[in-house]
């Protein structure tokens, strides 16, 4: 009698003997596996099930626990050797254009899949949602039309995967290898998680992250950081250089989430409080994460973190007009060469001259400044205008050197 050619849960040969007419044992053989066990006990059991379906196409695996399972294009190369001898045509289980397993249109709704060996294989159509595939290897395989909504590839190998049309919202990819993946093409990215993946000359269009990273909706606002840093890193590498510019401006606004003072201390506390943190050292916390909030708030609505040289321009404009409305409530504004005081001879055209020869930190021909207040509030607009330049520079010089 043969021995069984099942693989153990340890990865090893099962050394039980075949049941007569099969070549799995009885705990192998895949109606006992189902009738008894429920759940699947390796490769034969699986690629059993695939030829007694007639196929994959509507093969129901939900749930099942394949997890370990080797069902690598290397392995079915051998197992399609050993069986060809008496069949005229390739298995229903292989598939001949990806040369690996052919799950193509099975169902596989919370399977774990954790650990599992599936490069090269065809799963074009399958169900996914809610599957585990922690630390699985799918590399070259195709994905095309796959749902995986809310399925789990942490840490998995999906590098030169074909995710064509394939559903990924609310997947989770955190540091999973997506090197050389095309995630452009997919269907939908929305809630996709992907903290710590290997984004390296991975495409992926920000229309697709409109809607906001997984780590952002579910308000993890430092490892949105990092997710849009990655994204960010790997747009300039592939010299995208207006989507690197969306990705830091989002980076930088998770950042400035993150130092919230109502949230920092989720965030930063382990870190820098500990447990025993006293109250002197709590309160130089706070005051720290809270000035750095309030100043990224004030870069993000003057330049947009220097990405934005039009926000500058139109505050510059805005300051130009509040400071005549300033000069005109407080007085200290006279015509040269009138020896008084008194704006009342002074009209708003002669406060909007004065402010923007001010903000240009050039004398004004017509008017000068009488008082204290008004010698200390063009003053001020002077400091303003001369930061607003440096800024505008700044900016300016940003979108040269990414254009």
């Amino acid at each position: 009698m043969a021995n069984c050619q099942g693989v153990r849960r340890d990865g090893q040969p099962c050394l039980a003997w075949a049941v007569v007419g099969t070549s799995y044992c009885r705990v192998h053989t895949t109606q006992d596996a189902v009738r008894f066990t429920g759940h699947l006990t390796g490769r034969g059991a699986v690629l059993g099930l695939i030829e007694r379906n007639g196929g994959p196409a509507g093969l129901d695996l939900s749930a099942r626990d394949l997890s370990g399972v080797d069902l690598s294009s290397d392995i079915l190369r051998v197992e399609l050797a050993r069986v060809k001898t008496r069949l005229d045509a390739s298995p229903t289980w292989f598939s001949a254009t990806r040369g690996g397993v052919n799950l193509r249109g099975a169902i596989l709704k919370g399977t774990d899949l954790r650990g599992s060996l599936l490069w090269r294989g065809d799963y074009r159509g399958t169900d996914f949602q809610g599957a585990r595939l922690d630390g699985a290897d799918l590399g070259s395989s195709t994905l095309a039309g796959a749902d995986c909504r809310a399925a789990f590839f942490h840490g998995a190998q999906l590098t030169n995967l074909d995710f064509s049309d394939a559903d990924l919202t609310g997947a989770n990819l955190c540091h999973a290898n997506l090197e050389n993946t095309n995630l452009s093409v997919a269907k939908s990215l929305a809630g996709i998680h992907l903290f710590g993946a290997n984004l390296s000359c991975t495409e992926v269009h920000r229309g697709q992250l409109l809607n906001g990273i997984g780590e952002e909706l579910d308000q993890d606002y430092l490892r949105a950081k990092y997710v849009y840093l990655a994204l960010k890193n790997n747009f300039a590498a592939l010299g995208r250089y207006e989507d690197a510019s969306w990705t830091y401006i989002k980076e930088r606004r998770m950042e400035r989430m993150a130092n919230n003072p109502f949230r920092a201390r989720t965030f930063f506390g382990d870190d820098e409080l500990g447990v025993t943190a006293g109250p002197w050292r709590t309160l130089r916390f706070f005051w720290r994460h809270t000035t750095k909030w309030l100043a990224d708030h004030l870069v993000g609505l003057v330049c947009e973190f220097g990405e934005r040289p039009s926000r500058v321009v139109l505050c510059s404009l805005m300051l130009v007009l509040i400071f005549p409305a300033m000069y005109f409530l407080l007085g200290g504004l006279s015509p040269i060469g009138s020896g008084t005081s008194s704006g009342s001879s002074l009209i708003w055209a002669n406060y909007l001259e004065y402010s923007a020869f001010t903000f240009a930190t050039m004398n004004a021909p017509d008017v000068t400044p009488v008082s204290h207040v008004a010698k200390l509030l063009t003053t001020v607009e002077g400091f303003l205008g001369i930061g607003m330049l440096a800024l505008l520079m700044f900016t300016l010089g940003n979108r040269i050197r990414r254009n």
